[in-house]
This record gives C-alpha cells, structure tokens and sequence, in this order.
C-alpha cells in the first residue's frame, strides 16, 4: 500500500504539454512547452517550424470543441507528439536544416541486426498495417500510434430511444 508522509503534499503528475484553450475548445500551441518536452527537434528544426507542424497535426487529430477527445491535456499531449514526428519527418528530409542539430533518423522498433566493423544497425517494428507505416518511422510516430489507440476502436453510439408501440 502507497503512503505519502504526513507533512509533504501529494504532487499531481505535471503534463508537459499546456492547455491553453481557444473560444472554440481547441487546444492552444505552447512553444515552451514543446521545447521543454523535445529540445532536439526545436534546436534542429525551430519554434517557427514546430508552430506550423502543430497547426498541421490538426489535420490528423481534430483539435475543436467536438474532438473525440474530449480531455484537453490529453488531447495537447497527442497533438504534442504528431507535432513531434512531423518536425522528425521534416527534419529527416532535409526540409527544415537550421543547422543546430544533427538531422539524423531515429531507430524505431526493435534492433534486429547489429554490427561492429563497419557499424550497421537495423531495426524492424513487425508486421504492420499500412496506416501504421507511415506513423511508426519516427519514434514520436509510433508513440501516438499507441497512445491513440482507443481512437480506432469501434465505439457505441446510442440511438434516439424508441417508443414502444404495442399492437391491439
């Protein structure tokens, strides 16, 4: 059993990601925030990029009032890390060299091969789904692909209640 001592608050979980929210329920950029929580990807790619990057992630996860979900420091930390795998992307293709980092690709998956003369590396995420190729080549990718499962599951949606009509 999980005890805190006496005299020493309990500390809730601080969320990287704010939830500044818009008059329509959308969850505000926090570039602050985003630096904090993936510094590399700001020093490669800039505040600048990773602001339009976050206006793009909406475009994968609705970032309104009616988003399907409804948990707003939840759906900040999502559209955190689409944010982060488009600026990976980014980064990786060359599109945004600042120069301050290092632009290499991160491993994603499993290390299935490993050498030493000549240093090879090969990593393999398994079978996967053509959706999910595309969000499991960077680590921030596959990350969302997890976190936002719940999201592609079916979910049960109650009709309009129906009147029973008994017949004479």
């Amino acid at each position: 059993m999980f005890s805190m001592p006496e005299n020493q608050p309990m500390q809730a979980a601080a969320l990287p990601s704010a939830c500044n929210m818009a008059e329509d329920g959308a969850v505000v950029f926090d570039a602050a925030a985003f630096k904090a929580c993936y510094p590399n990807l700001v020093a490669s790619a800039g505040a600048d990029a990773a602001s339009a990057c976050f206006a793009r992630a909406g475009l994968f996860l609705n970032n309104t009032g009616t988003s399907p979900v409804r948990n707003p420091a939840k759906r900040a930390e999502l559209l955190m890390l689409i944010t982060a795998h488009l600026l990976q992307l980014g980064i990786n293709s060359g599109a945004y060299a600042t120069g301050a980092g290092d632009g290499t690709a991160a491993l994603v998956g499993r290390i299935t091969t490993a050498r030493m003369g000549s240093v090879q590396v090969q990593a393999d995420m398994g079978a996967v789904s053509p959706t999910q190729a595309w969000w499991v080549q960077t680590p921030y990718g596959a990350t969302f692909w997890s976190a936002s499962a719940f999201l592609r599951m079916g979910r049960y949606v109650p009709g309009w209640p129906q009147r029973v009509v008994s017949w004479p």
